[in-house]
């Protein structure tokens, strides 16, 4: 099990997570200064590094990962040889990343920002036609799982949906609806990551 080094009974550690091979990143929701990069060492989880944001916002909220980049509700913190160092500030909310891609959603509309030179610019924003508070995204390479878990659908109030978009020259396109075949209201269905 891991645990923070210094942790406290109210930090609601854990919160947010997201794994890539041996690093783990998991967040904090109580803790305006916590973001934790963990990392699998015989077989246990040891806590790595503590991140702190450069504003002092909260970290934590949403957590992802790939390779030597994590991104914690917005911000985007890259290892160099050991060391952690805050790349950018994106817009909060939740987040996913693929490579040189994150993507960051928010209840109205999905930003997809790409790297280039260590330079995050913004490539996509996709509407989210939903009525939904919540928007969860998957990243994948070309693939962009967008869900809206308490989005009201046939099945009732906050049965919940998702999408699947795709990148093509750049340019993002709706490929598939989902909604599960037993969906009923108040299912809260929502998205994960799409590969472990």
């Amino acid at each position: 099990m891991a645990v923070p080094f210094d942790g406290t009974a109210s930090d609601i550690f854990g919160f947010a997570c997201g794994r890539e091979r041996q690093y783990a990143g998991r967040g904090s929701a109580a803790d305006k200064w916590d973001g934790r990069r963990l990392r699998l060492a015989a077989l246990a989880w040891i806590q790595q590094t503590k991140l702190v944001s450069s504003d002092g916002s909260i970290l934590g909220t949403s957590v992802a990962i790939d390779g030597n980049t994590l991104v914690s509700s917005g911000h985007v913190f890259v290892n160099y040889n050991g060391t952690w160092s805050e790349q950018a500030k994106l817009p909060g909310g939740n987040v996913a990343i693929s490579r040189d891609a994150i993507a960051v959603s928010s209840s109205s509309a999905i930003q997809v920002f790409l790297r280039n030179h260590g330079i995050w610019m913004p490539q996509a924003v996709i509407p989210v036609n939903v009525s939904s508070a919540i928007v969860t995204v998957a990243l994948e390479n070309d693939t962009l799982l967008v869900g809206a878990p308490n989005a009201a659908t046939a099945a009732g109030f906050a049965a919940g949906i998702a999408f699947i978009y795709g990148r093509q020259n750049g340019l993002w396109t709706q490929q598939a609806t989902l909604t599960a075949s037993e969906a009923q209201a108040a299912s809260l269905h929502r998205t994960g990551p799409l590969h472990q």
